[in-house]
């Protein structure tokens, strides 16, 4: 009940535009992350949403915690190697004000069955066959 009441919080509080981000994955963990992705900043090269495309897409997320932190992130995910990589990221405190900020890449990243990068992955590319 307690992480319902939290998720209704974070959700009707914490997003403004309901539309804008969509709920891709929530954590069990303690505190327990709930995780978006921006659909206004998702955007594909090539083909895109085809089962068999060779395409990669780039997409905003946001993490919230439940003490109001938030951390936004940019991600590349290339669906032909099921890769990714982080491109920039950037934390908040419960004010809004920066915490942190890491503008490189990251390395590119085998995808892990179930994992929330697996799950983004599956919601960025809906139609694709081998899910991860």
């Amino acid at each position: 009940m307690k992480r319902a009441i939290i998720l209704l919080i974070l959700v009707a509080g914490g997003l403004g535009a309901a539309d804008r981000w969509k709920l891709y994955a929530y954590s069990q963990d303690q505190p327990p992350f709930i995780y978006y992705y921006d659909s206004e900043t998702l955007r594909y090269r090539g083909t895109s949403r085809e089962p068999n495309c060779n395409c990669d897409a780039v997409v905003w997320t946001k993490t919230m915690n439940p003490n109001g932190t938030y951390r936004m992130a940019r991600w590349e995910l290339h669906r032909p190697s099921n890769m990714m990589r982080r491109l920039e990221a950037v934390e908040y405190n419960a004010s809004g004000d920066v915490t942190d900020a890491k503008p490189e890449p990251s390395e590119w990243t085998e995808l892990v069955p179930e994992s929330v990068g697996g799950l983004l992955f599956n919601a960025i590319f809906p139609g694709r066959r081998g899910k991860i």
